[in-house]
């Protein structure tokens, strides 16, 4: 297993006990897993928001 394999399983790890911990909402969970992501470089700073729609008007 690569190292960005561990660390990528470590953070969905550390996400997943967040949730079933209850003490922080989903949302601020998820951008602490987003954060630990972009701070550990599994995700890119250019990607960071490449899931999430565009508003186009």
């Amino acid at each position: 297993m690569t190292l960005p394999q561990s660390l990528s399983i470590a953070t969905l790890l550390g996400m997943m006990a967040l949730f079933i911990w209850g003490r922080f909402r989903y949302d601020v969970t998820a951008i602490i897993a987003l954060l630990a992501a972009l701070l550990l470089g599994i995700v890119k700073p250019r990607t960071r928001f490449a899931a999430f729609p565009t508003i186009s008007s």
